[in-house]
């Protein structure tokens, strides 16, 4: 598996295991060189795309209606982007997605709580997790 089918099929884990349904469907996964499958049932399987910027902007002002000053960090940050548009998480030195949080400091602190700072709602959770402990400070 490449690097890239790697980090799809991990993004896709997350995103389903986010949605609860591990304890209500059969999980099947499948490694291909070119793509990864992760089946909620044994007929059904997921995508392997990666949100566009309108959907990335879109995820950030809805997840963030309720403190407009992170959507205007994450507009400052990486202009709302998650994803390069080869798929590979939005990368500067060590800092990681929308809110190009630190992956050197907060990578295994964000994989403890349950989320991946490099797919899109991993990186949202996190930054309202910082938000919540810090506030908008830098």
């Amino acid at each position: 598996m490449n690097r890239k089918s790697k980090y799809i099929f991990l993004s896709q884990f997350n995103a389903f295991l986010s949605r609860g349904a591990l304890s209500a469907v059969f999980l099947a996964l499948a490694f291909y060189p070119s793509t990864a499958v992760l089946a909620e049932t044994s007929t059904s399987t997921a995508t392997t795309t990666w949100p566009t910027l309108v959907e990335s902007e879109a995820a950030v002002r809805s997840y963030f209606a309720e403190i407009p000053i992170m959507i205007s960090i994450a507009k400052c940050e990486s202009g709302y982007r998650q994803h390069n548009s080869d798929g590979t998480p939005l990368r500067h030195l060590d800092y990681i997605g929308v809110f190009q949080i630190d992956e050197n400091i907060h990578a295994k602190k964000a994989l403890g709580l349950g989320w991946d700072i490099h797919t899109l709602d991993g990186n949202l959770a996190y930054a309202k997790y910082l938000y919540n402990q810090l506030g908008a400070g830098p």
